[in-house]
């Protein structure tokens, strides 16, 4: 038996995975220790832009693009609004920047599994490039006279 709202609808393989911004901060955690009062590890109170304030019509303005395209990016996985306890969707300032990424790569002619790629490699490398950054103070302060 499938918990309440994890069905498939009919015509539906699968659930969309998770955006690539959920994955960072799943990759982060994977990658530190948490720390106390993280902005991108903490759950309990998201960044100001990290908030989830704008409906979806405020969205489709701000951005130009449609709510079905919206709730289309959705289901592919390209953007994870916060939900109300009713269900409504609200998109905060870090996913309307996302979706003027997207809306420049669509531009660009790449597709919508392309666009999932690009933007979860940089997550990643964004990843990556914090904590070699943090490896690198680690060692300049582990290593005496090292500049």
């Amino acid at each position: 038996m499938q918990e309440r709202g994890s069905a498939v609808r009919e015509g539906q393989s699968e659930p969309a995975p998770p955006a690539a911004h959920c994955v960072f901060r799943t990759l982060i955690g994977l990658m530190r220790p948490e720390k106390k009062g993280d902005p991108v590890t903490s759950s309990h109170v998201p960044l100001r832009s990290q908030r989830g304030v704008y409906g979806i019509s405020v969205t489709s303005e701000l951005t130009g693009i449609g709510p079905q395209t919206l709730r289309l990016y959705e289901r592919r996985g390209l953007i994870t609004p916060t939900r109300t306890g009713g269900g409504t969707r609200r998109y905060s300032e870090d996913d309307v920047a996302r979706l003027q990424k997207i809306t420049e790569l669509v531009a660009a002619g790449v597709n919508l599994i392309g666009i999932g790629q690009i933007l979860q490699l940089e997550a990643e490398n964004a990843i990556l490039a914090a904590r070699n950054a943090e490896l690198e103070q680690l060692v300049k302060s582990e290593v005496p006279g090292r500049a």
